[in-house]
């Protein structure tokens, strides 16, 4: 399965995004809420909103031909971003994609990678990420992830498939903060949770289904970096 690279799909030429999240049905929900994400300047700042859940960067790795600044603004965007998207090339595999980019970033960094596959479907890595108080300090060390990759697709030809890693970063914590609501502070952000097969993704209103399978464990390795 090889990479398309998706047309006029409204993220060609932006290296970094802000994203708001909300919860459609409240956060404390039994059952697993829609997530209605909105896109914004990386610069910009939220307005005060009870109703917003979550608010992170999302980078999306340009294509070769772009221009050079697009590809310094990625790489610094990755440093503080919760999500990762690339095209890849056309002789790359989606997996491969996906294990590049993890292979790049710190534990410090993002725990949602995917790789577009076309434009409904992308294949999609998540780890988890490491908490502050547990990130070695001046050492050399090797992180090791046990995380899962998965196929993320929406049959709606109008479905953003650039927003789908937001729309699992989004779930992973929610997941993480409803276990710790019901099991209490022993619960730790280090094992990915079994994600749903079906997540509902709204954008300006519209809500579009998207289907998650093919669930595959996997493991990342973080190369040796001085902290």
């Amino acid at each position: 399965m090889q990479q398309q690279t998706p047309g006029a799909d409204g993220w060609t030429g932006t290296a970094v995004v802000r994203v708001e999240a909300r919860l459609v049905g409240g956060r404390d929900s039994d059952g697993v809420p829609a997530v209605d994400l909105s896109r914004h300047d990386p610069r910009s700042l939220p307005e005060p909103d009870p109703e917003l859940f979550n608010n992170f960067l999302v980078a999306f790795e340009p294509s070769a031909q772009e221009d050079p600044w697009h590809q310094d603004m990625f790489r610094r965007g990755v440093m503080t971003s919760a999500a990762v998207a690339s095209r890849g090339g056309t002789d790359e595999v989606p997996e491969m994609v996906v294990d590049r980019l993890f292979c790049t970033l710190s534990a410090d960094s993002a725990c949602v990678a995917v790789a577009i596959v076309d434009r409904h479907t992308c294949r999609a890595g998540l780890r988890p990420r490491m908490p502050w108080d547990q990130r070695p300090r001046m050492r050399w060390f090797t992180e090791s992830h046990d995380g899962m990759l998965l196929t993320m697709t929406c049959q709606d030809p109008d479905a953003p498939v650039e927003l789908f890693p937001a729309l699992l970063h989004t779930w992973a914590s929610w997941s993480y903060r409803r276990a710790l609501r019901l099991s209490g502070p022993e619960i730790e952000n280090r094992e990915v949770p079994q994600p749903p097969a079906r997540l509902d993704l709204v954008v300006k209103d519209r809500c579009f289904p998207v289907q998650l399978r093919d669930f595959t464990p996997h493991t990342w390795f973080t190369p040796n970096t001085w902290r």
